[in-house]
């Protein structure tokens, strides 16, 4: 198979997904989620306006036990795999007494997990012995003796599989905590990670080329985990695995849809996308007769996390019109804040506009990046912005009417285009995109 190619054919690959969400041992606390998770990996794997994978390449184990059979089938699977070699595995992952990383199955005893759960070095030897080109492995696992919301893994896992063409995606970093809802939400749920996995490939990447590596998908399934306050993937490549093409991109095929007439679906998607029904921060009500500079301000004196940069600016350039405004509030994860009442159609474009121009400049250029820290160490009492992770969002906080919620209808029609195209451009460079609403407070009598 030629992964490159428009013509997709994979009578030489193997994808084998594990799902674990039953356990004998009343140490392992059962993960209805993991199951979830497992039905909708295959789903998108087998879309064949996706991934594309036929259903009888892909192997499906739910809920196994006995490590060394499961041990000598996965084996036995990528023995047969010439091009491509897919793992996923989601349910509990513990760590043995010499720190491997065991994946652990529904007989897994936890004081013998070494013996009696999937040990990821029989997993290295699968990954060693198999003649496939090009190999991934997908982990969603969580920790033994952690509390339920707890998911980790060990830093082996990045440094288990010494192997050209392989692509290691992991649930987190380190041995940091994942994300699963709490027990009694998880019949319907997936597990955190999973469901964002699934929310990238299903919707796409705006602007991206037509297929999609695993490198972009990771970006993005690490930019929507953080913008969610959840804890962040990692992942590893090895040799030329990035070239490999692992989903056609949902966005670049709905974006050529819309000259057939489907623009409004669309954008009606990408709107209730942007406008989340939990934002992720939360501001002030908005007194009526107050100002927008006094509203900034108001709200850093309240919370001190916020820190008011309106009317801060950065210079681009020597000339008297190179100074520029960066964002109206930088918010407790430094989060670029951008605030408007929205009265009229054009005061938001302008602010949609500044929001790309702030974000392509602290992206491309490190002057304004140096600029703009040292403007946060000022205000912020010594706030550090990170060299790695910043930007990494842009909130749009906007305030409507008195008493009327934020939806995407309530946005005028032209600013529900200049946002999506905002929104576009913003995510192009690798920044997550978020809208939230402001309360208006109604106005005293006799005010």
């Amino acid at each position: 198979m030629n992964s490159n190619s428009e013509s997709r054919n994979f009578s030489a690959s193997r994808a084998v997904l594990v799902g674990v969400s039953d356990y004998d041992d009343p140490d392992f606390v059962p993960v209805p989620a993991a199951c979830n998770s497992l039905d909708a990996i295959y789903e998108v794997l087998t879309d064949a306006d996706l991934c594309g994978w036929p259903e009888n390449r892909v192997t499906v184990i739910r809920n196994p036990s006995n490590a060394g059979r499961l041990a000598a089938q996965l084996r036995s699977i990528a023995t047969d795999a010439r091009d491509i070699f897919m793992l996923y595995f989601v349910g509990h992952g513990t760590l043995t007494p010499r720190g491997e990383l065991s994946l652990t199955l529904t007989d897994t005893v936890a004081s013998d997990c070494d013996y009696t759960g999937l040990r990821y070095s029989w997993i290295r030897e699968a990954f060693l012995d198999t003649p496939a080109r090009t190999k991934v492995a997908i982990l969603d696992c969580c920790a033994a003796g952690r509390a339920l919301q707890a998911l980790s893994v060990s830093n082996q896992l990045l440094q288990s599989v010494a192997i050209d063409g392989v692509y290691t995606f992991a649930a987190t970093e380190g041995s940091a905590p994942a994300h699963v809802v709490p027990f009694k939400h998880q019949a319907s749920e997936m597990t955190s990670f999973t469901r964002e996995l699934v929310r990238v490939i299903r919707s796409g990447i705006p602007l991206a080329p037509t297929w999609l590596t695993l490198e972009h998908i990771y970006t993005h399934v690490r930019h929507g985990l953080l913008g969610k306050n959840l804890p962040a993937p990692n992942r590893s490549l090895l040799g030329n695995v990035n070239n490999f093409r692992f989903a056609r991109n949902a966005a670049s095929h709905a974006v050529h849809s819309e000259k057939g007439g489907n623009y409004l679906d669309l954008r009606r998607r990408e709107l209730a996308e942007i406008i989340t029904v939990n934002p992720s921060i939360a501001l002030p009500s908005w007194p009526a007769v107050e100002q927008e500079g006094d509203y900034n301000l108001s709200v850093e004196a309240r919370d001190p996390s916020f820190i008011c940069m309106d009317r801060y600016f950065v210079r681009t350039g020597t000339g008297r019109r190179s100074a520029f405004e960066i964002c109206d509030l930088l918010g407790p994860l430094n989060e670029l804040i951008y605030v408007k009442r929205t009265r009229n159609s054009i005061a938001l474009s302008h602010l949609f506009n500044q929001a790309i121009v702030a974000v392509d400049l602290l992206v491309n250029v490190p002057e304004v990046r140096m600029a703009f820290s040292s403007a946060v160490r000022e205000r912020g009492r010594d706030r550090l912005l990170g060299d790695d992770s910043f930007p990494w969002k842009v909130v749009f906080a906007l305030a409507g009417e008195v008493g009327r919620a934020l939806t995407p209808e309530s946005l005028f029609p032209f600013s529900q285009i200049t946002l999506v195209q905002a929104s576009r451009a913003i995510r192009s460079l690798g920044v997550v995109t978020e809208m939230i609403g402001i309360e208006i407070e109604a106005e005293s009598p006799g005010a």
